[in-house]
């Protein structure tokens, strides 16, 4: 099976430990994901969007995020992927760096669109100011 390693950054409206936060904590990940995510501690395991599932490999408040990722839409076979979140400060924001490696080739644009949509965005929407 062909595997294809792709990075991303993106700028999100909070600061890293905020973002942080929401990708680290339950709650706040299913907030703003609008999907049950469950999100363990290292060495723990972790589920989201009902079709996501890995385990915590290691955590850096505010700085970074390692864990194993697999969808239940992969081949049975397909091992775990790695993904690699650092976080820093940028201006007012955070900068956001994915990589996210030993993807199936097959399914690395949906991921990567996936990526965009599903957390860069509603991580942006989430931290926007409420107005009223």
């Amino acid at each position: 099976m062909k595997l294809a390693t792709f990075h991303q950054s993106a700028r999100i409206a909070a600061t890293p430990r905020e973002v942080y936060a929401a990708l680290t904590d339950s709650k706040k990940h299913s907030t703003f994901t609008g999907h049950r995510a469950r999100i363990g501690k290292v060495g723990e395991k972790m589920s989201a969007y009902g079709v996501l599932s890995g385990t915590m490999l290691a955590l850096q408040p505010g700085k970074r995020i390692i864990q194993t990722w697999k969808s239940s839409s992969w081949p049975k076979n397909c091992p775990e992927s790695i993904v690699d979140i650092r976080l820093a400060r940028s201006g007012r924001g955070a900068k956001v760096t994915l990589v996210h490696s030993a993807v199936p080739a097959a399914h690395a644009k949906d991921l990567k669109s996936g990526w965009e949509l599903h957390y860069w965005k509603a991580l942006n929407t989430y931290f926007k100011p409420k107005k009223g």
